[in-house]
């Protein structure tokens, strides 16, 4: 294996460059590893050995020594790392708009047979059906920043009255107080409490701030008060 060629060190290296031109330019840097490079280079133009410098920095002698030589042939413009292009990093606006839509909708209402969603569940529809490119930890990453998070959902008891049952309820009452009103009757207080067993033991992918409510199986216990 042969000897790696010898970099210049002190004023033989980067000619023309002084050492706070260095310092400013890691100053303006927000890349850590960017920093290390210059860090680097201003101990190299004070005469340091690579070693020294590699102690230093905290970084390999390998790396120490691909950093000052590539500086050496391609000067301060060697310092910047090239960012690797991957996958982007963000949705875009319209995936985040139809993902967001999907996770509020649920599962069922889109065709499946699962009653609730997983973050790994929703992943793969994303990528399916609206061909989303992006790994799977990128894309929880996402749905945390839109508010997309793992709930308990709160139990609905499949006993309970609808909506159109809560009306004639309300209208009855409301035709029962007037009529002992009119007999000279005062009601004090209506009120009406039940102690319900619940068993919801499962959890769901929802919208943050978003109350959700399913429904879920009731044990015999009741009291009612």
């Amino acid at each position: 294996m042969g000897r790696r060629p010898v970099v210049p060190s002190s004023d033989d290296f980067l000619p023309g460059v002084s050492l706070d031109d260095i310092w400013d330019l890691a100053g303006q840097d927000p890349d850590p590893k960017n920093v290390k490079r210059y860090l680097a280079a201003h101990h190299r133009k004070k005469g340091r050995t690579l070693g020294e410098i590699a102690e230093i920095i905290n970084e390999p002698y390998a790396n120490a020594w691909r950093w000052i030589a590539r500086m050496e042939k391609m000067g301060l413009a060697g310092i910047p790392r090239g960012l690797a292009k991957g996958a982007s990093r963000k949705m875009a606006r319209e995936q985040r708009v139809v993902v967001v839509k999907d996770a509020n909708a649920g599962p069922s209402e889109l065709g499946y047979e699962a009653d609730v969603w997983t973050i790994k569940d929703l992943w793969r529809h994303a990528k399916e059906v609206h061909g989303l490119e992006m790994g799977y930890s990128t894309f929880a990453r996402n749905c945390k920043e839109m508010g997309i998070v793992v709930k308990m959902p709160r139990p609905r008891n499949p006993k309970a009255a609808t909506e159109e049952e809560r009306v004639a309820f309300q209208r009855a009452t409301r035709k029962a107080i007037q009529k002992y009103a009119r007999l000279g009757f005062l009601l004090l207080c209506q009120d009406e409490a039940h102690i319900q067993a619940y068993c919801n033991a499962y959890k769901t992918v929802g919208l943050r701030g978003i109350e959700l409510v399913a429904d879920s199986s009731v044990a015999h216990a009741r009291l009612t008060v």
